[in-house]
């Protein structure tokens, strides 16, 4: 089968142009879902399948092949219909994560306080042992401590995914919020290049203490990934709303696990509570935002999403200015008077 015609959506969608198509065949032009489709020659009907452009674009696909035939009949080619369904993918998948995430709080909250009281036990113990032990056994007594200390950073991760989220509402310059979290981790960040195009954003609605636990946790996050240096990106852009993006040029996230990443517990990490990821999407989300991850081995992005009313404007209030104008005209009709 050879492609014959290609209209400027498919060229957009798939990046690519059909003057470097026609008269090829479809086996040279397109990869993985669509080559095998259309391959098996056989109609298909609303099929879904993710593709990567040659750009190394990931998208999904809604797919129909149909038979073309003449006037007689008789079948001369075939047509591939599909339309790009990323963005309702997207959509769906963090309707169905927000789902899980909030029965899976629950279910954290009532793990977390019920090892809470016996941990502060412990803990109390630890204490008295620390005075009365022996020498021989401090170090033993003083390990118990560590460990019992980070069972209590855990436990408090674990109130804190599953409380529900109660904003404290103010103007954030979030220019200087973000400015503020890489000059926290631009010392640990040896041989990584940051750079920080957020100049000129105008301030937001937002809880400002859960801001910056969300961006320094990503910012982190993506100084992990780069153990042996690399370049740091924070890009912002309004327009509908606002976009803010954090790019590493680190190992990148397999794509077996990139459904994982915001799952509660899920964590890579040695000595991670896979609850980091999880909290961000959900100050995210109780912001009215979307978060999502675009990975491969060149690098990661997480992209964050704000709605336009989440942007505190600037522009004078009408109505105030309309009343202004008529209670100084009224005086100087008075003064007149």
């Amino acid at each position: 089968l050879k492609i014959t015609k290609m209209n400027s959506a498919a060229e957009k969608i798939l990046e690519l142009a059909e003057s470097d198509c026609a008269g090829r065949s479809y086996d040279r032009i397109f990869g993985g879902p669509i080559e095998e489709i259309v391959g098996r020659k056989t109609p298909v009907e609303r099929a879904a399948a993710r593709y990567t452009t040659r750009s190394g674009k990931s998208l999904w696909l809604g797919l129909n092949l149909s038979l073309l035939k003449d006037s007689s009949g008789k079948g001369i080619g075939h047509i591939l219909v599909f339309t790009d369904l990323t963005e309702l993918k997207a959509f769906q998948s963090q309707m169905e994560l927000r789902d899980r995430l909030s029965t899976l709080g629950e279910m954290s909250g009532g793990i977390a306080h019920e090892l809470r009281n016996p941990m502060a036990v412990i803990s109390g113990y630890t204490k008295i042992l620390s005075k009365k032990a022996d020498a021989s056994l401090l170090p033993a007594v003083d390990a118990i401590s560590r460990e019992v200390s980070v069972m209590d950073r855990i436990i408090t991760d674990f109130l804190s995914f599953a409380r529900p989220t109660e904003l404290v509402i103010s103007d954030v310059d979030l220019d200087k919020l973000i400015r503020s979290c890489i000059q926290s981790i631009s010392e640990p960040a040896g041989g990584i290049a940051i750079s920080c195009d957020t100049a000129g954003l105008p301030p937001i609605k937002g809880d400002e203490v859960l801001l910056r636990q969300s961006i320094s946790n990503l910012l982190q996050n993506a100084i992990e990934s780069m153990p042996e240096g690399g370049e740091l990106r924070v890009l912002c852009s309004t327009g509908n709303g606002l976009v803010l993006s954090i790019s590493d040029t680190g190992h990148g996230i397999p794509e077996n696990i990139r459904e994982k990443i915001f799952l509660p517990f899920f964590t890579t990490k040695e000595r991670g509570t896979g609850l980091g990821l999880p909290i961000v999407h959900k100050v995210v989300g109780s912001h009215g935002g979307t978060i999502h991850l675009d990975s491969n081995e060149r690098g990661t992005t997480f992209k964050i999403t704000f709605p336009g009313s989440i942007i505190v404007s600037r522009q004078p209030d009408i109505a105030k200015l309309e009343q202004k104008r008529i209670s100084s005209q009224s005086r100087r009709d008075t003064e007149k008077t």
